[in-house]
């Protein structure tokens, strides 16, 4: 089965149509303070579409971009328009990258006071903010990079362009065109695939909401490595408009589990049958028996089952291999964050290894 990765990592943009002229790329050294009154006004503004999220303030000034790094991710939002925001997925040592909209190529990257950093241009039509986003499941800490766009006004381009540079084999798939035990859900979110086939990271579905936070028309479409964003406004529309695409690092949570431990798992699982409500509490199972890492164990199988059809004979066959040698096994959990049918999907959760602890 597919082990699913989110670029918490994952990469968003979201479009504001706004009828404020926002422009810092050639201001003077002695406006700077003016420059930073208008980039924490935008940055404030984007604040209203964060939902259950919150954004990264942990920011780190580096020679050419703002650098926010934790344990499972690093990302890097540039000093200039024309540079990459990337993501790097730290267990898998690859680096994920994007181009920002053509549009502020020629600006530079304002820190904001919240953590934002934004692009412009003196009366331009279109302003960017890029912003490390941070939702909190389950004692989780999910991470999530979105740009958000301004338009300002009916002259901006309908149409907005992202080339990712990633390793080589990779590439990006609708969840249309991805055949998966989701299907149902599909809903117009775009993975990111390794060489493997594995999602590595998951970008939100387009959607796009004017000033009085109606739906406006706007979807994806991938040629190759490059994602580009159409939204449908003209003259008469409501400006303010946003729309956002956003990538979703995965993440992987481990968690070391007892003999006792798996039993309670696959009776748990028997007992509810309804899948929903035994995610809820298998998490809660698991959390409750987290500890730390023993030591190196020894290998004794590997699995890589999709949780959404974890079968009680798994963790049967989890119980019947349980060495009598070993205290715990250990299990890992991909947190696929974000995805098809909702923002933050921990229900997209995979048990995708085990591996014995000797006492």
């Amino acid at each position: 089965m597919r082990t699913r990765k989110l670029i918490g990592t994952i990469l968003s943009a979201t479009m504001i149509f706004t009828s404020t002229t926002v422009g810092f790329a050639t201001i003077n050294e002695s406006s700077q303070s003016i420059v930073q009154r208008i980039v924490n006004q935008e940055a404030v503004r984007s604040e209203k579409y964060l939902n259950n999220s919150k954004i990264d303030d942990a920011i780190k000034n580096s020679t050419n971009a703002y650098v926010i790094s934790n344990s499972n991710e690093k990302f890097k939002l540039p000093k200039r328009g024309s540079s990459f925001v990337s993501v790097t997925l730290n267990d898998a040592g690859s680096e994920i990258k994007m181009t920002l909209p053509k549009e502020v190529e020629k600006s530079k990257g304002v820190l904001a006071d919240n953590g934002s950093v934004v692009y412009g241009s003196p009366n331009d039509s279109v302003v960017v903010t890029t912003q490390v986003l941070e939702n909190f499941e389950e004692n989780e800490v999910l991470n999530s990079l979105r740009t958000l766009v301004t338009i300002k006004n009916e002259t901006a381009p309908t149409q907005y362009l992202y080339n990712f540079n990633m390793p080589d084999g990779y590439k990006m798939v609708k969840d249309y065109d991805l055949h998966d035990e989701y299907d149902e859900y599909d809903c117009g979110a775009v993975f990111i695939l390794n060489q493997n086939g594995d999602i590595v990271s998951t970008i939100e579905p387009a959607w796009a909401k004017d000033a009085k936070g109606e739906q406006v028309k706007t979807e994806y479409i991938i040629r190759e490595n490059t994602l580009l964003q159409t939204v449908e406004f003209d003259e008469n529309s409501e400006f303010p408009i946003t729309a956002d695409p956003t990538v979703h690092p995965t993440k992987y949570s481990y968690y070391y589990l007892t003999k006792d431990q798996v039993k309670t798992m696959k009776d748990r699982y028997a007992e509810l049958g309804t899948l929903g409500y035994f995610y809820t509490n298998m998490l809660s199972v698991c959390a409750a028996y987290k500890s730390p890492i023993l030591g190196v164990g020894t290998s004794i199988y590997f699995i890589n089952v999709i949780y959404a059809i974890i079968k009680k004979n798994t963790w049967n066959a989890f119980y019947v291999n349980f060495k009598q040698n070993f205290a715990r096994i250990q299990v890992a959990w991909n947190w696929r964050n974000g995805g098809k049918n909702s923002g933050y999907v921990l229900g997209k959760t995979s048990c995708s290894y085990v591996s014995g602890i000797p006492m």
